[in-house]
């Protein structure tokens, strides 16, 4: 089992899509901090995506669209911002 920390709580990978990752979109991650996908049909505040921690000790910011390469202990933290 491979485990993330999103907003400071701990999460398997696996509940994404039922199958350990090594990647996690943007999008995965927003439904593991939010539970809701993001598509045009359900319009939501898109949060802000920040990662530290992850393959190769890398961090960064993960936007629309992305995928990062994740390790057990990867830290994700999605805000929702502004008027979004």
């Amino acid at each position: 089992m491979k485990t993330v920390i999103v907003n400071g709580q701990k999460k398997d990978v696996s509940t994404v899509s039922g199958c350990v990752r090594d990647r996690l979109s943007y999008e995965d991650v927003v439904f593991l901090a939010y539970g809701f996908t993001l598509d045009d049909k359900n319009p939501r505040p898109m949060p802000s995506v920040t990662y530290h921690h992850a393959a190769d000790d890398r961090d960064g910011i993960l936007t629309c669209g992305e995928a990062v390469e994740v390790v057990d202990g990867t830290v994700f933290n999605a805000v929702v911002t502004g008027n979004a």
